[in-house]
């Protein structure tokens, strides 16, 4: 779950700064497994536009999992 934490150290009002993220995190196809899997998990909402990540907000499962970290 280190990925979301990190989600969430790059967060404010729990949307994820995509600029921050994304420069740690290259878009990959592993990352994107990643994220889906969070997002089958209710803890984000992943967001694409044009084939890209446009967005990724937190949801309260996750941002309560994180808080119990």
């Amino acid at each position: 779950m280190a990925l979301l934490k990190f989600l969430y150290q790059c967060s404010s009002e729990n949307i994820v700064d995509m600029q921050k993220f994304l420069s740690l995190y290259p878009d990959t196809q592993e990352l994107r497994s990643e994220l889906k899997v969070l997002d089958n998990l209710g803890y984000i909402r992943v967001m694409y536009a044009s084939g890209k990540i446009y967005e990724i907000c937190f949801l309260e499962n996750g941002i309560d999992y994180v808080k119990n970290l």
